[in-house]
């Protein structure tokens, strides 16, 4: 597991003095994005979140220059402390080393680094022929699965022990919280 270590250097040397000591200190996966072509690709390549990428690009326009290092699990602080003996800039991110955006469809993947398999959001309830939990279509992905009137009826080639909802109260004579038959 990764971690994403960014910071801005106000000119290209700082940021290619602490690109170069940073792998000294073993960091293998080091980029050093500045002005020019295919700053977003460049930023893509580092594992720079969407909402920070906006950021960065907009102060590498300006003319800083952005080194980002992807710290192995436990490496992350010294690879902090190493950029801040260099004398980075402020990003204006309140965390610039954020790894996971809060809306990421498949968090797991991209920290380990691996592609999606597949691209819709309900692949896994279609792949195991399960319902979805809401009866409403989601407002994003090609659409959901139909939802059966007995949802887990038959799933798996196993029968339901009980066609009753509540078959617990049911046999003991108590009422259910939707107010049904008495």
């Amino acid at each position: 597991m990764t971690q994403t270590v960014s910071r801005l250097f106000d000119n290209p040397a700082s940021a290619q003095a602490a690109a170069a000591k940073l792998k000294s200190h073993a960091f293998t996966t080091v980029h050093v994005v500045s002005a020019g072509d295919g700053v977003a690709g460049k930023l893509s390549a580092a594992k720079i979140l969407p909402s920070h990428a906006a950021v960065f690009s907009d102060r590498i326009g300006s003319g800083a220059t952005l080194v980002s290092v992807q710290a192995q699990l436990g490496t992350a602080q010294a690879a902090i402390d190493i950029l801040r003996s260099f004398g980075p800039i402020d990003s204006g991110l309140a965390n610039p080393d954020a790894t996971i955006a809060p809306d990421d469809p498949a968090p797991l993947s991209d920290i380990l680094g691996f592609p999606t398999l597949v691209s819709n959001d309900d692949s896994f309830s279609r792949f195991w022929g399960l319902p979805l939990l809401s009866k409403s279509a989601p407002s994003f992905g090609s659409g959901a699965a139909p939802v059966a009137s007995k949802p887990f009826n038959g799933t798996f080639g196993i029968p339901m022990i009980s066609t009753k909802a509540a078959p617990f109260s049911s046999m003991l004579g108590l009422p259910t919280l939707t107010g049904g038959r008495r």
